[in-house]
C-alpha cells in the first residue's frame, strides 16, 4: 500500500509472501482486510455513504459527504481501539 495507494490490490501471492516472511494467518489476513477497506483512497465506501446519505436524509453536498466520511472514520476508529482494549493478552484465548 505504501507504493500503491488507494489502487494497492490483495493477491494470494501477496499473503504466501507474508506467511513466507514469518507472519501468522491472522496477521496477513489483517493485512488484506485493510487493503480492501482502503481500495480506492477511502475506508468508507461509496455505497455505505449512500445508505447514511438515504437514511439520514443528508443533502449529498461535497462538504456533507466529506463530513459523513470523517464521522464514519471516526467511529470505525473508537471501535478499534475498543475491540483492541478488550482483547485478551493469552494468545490461546479467542477474541469474541
Amino acid at each position: 500500500m505504501p507504493r500503491r495507494g488507494g489502487d494497492a490490490k490483495w493477491s494470494l501471492d501477496d499473503h504466501k509472501r507474508l506467511i513466507k516472511n514469518g507472519w501468522n494467518s491472522r496477521e496477513a489476513k489483517a493485512v488484506a482486510d485493510t487493503v480492501f477497506d482502503l481500495q480506492g483512497d477511502s475506508p468508507v465506501s461509496g455505497q455505505q455513504i449512500e445508505s447514511y446519505v438515504a437514511t439520514f436524509g443528508i443533502t449529498p453536498t461535497t462538504t456533507n459527504l466529506e463530513k459523513v466520511r470523517r464521522t464514519v472514520c471516526a467511529a470505525k476508529a473508537a471501535a478499534c481501539r475498543k475491540a483492541t482494549a478488550d482483547l485478551s493478552l493469552n494468545e490461546d484465548a479467542p477474541a469474541e
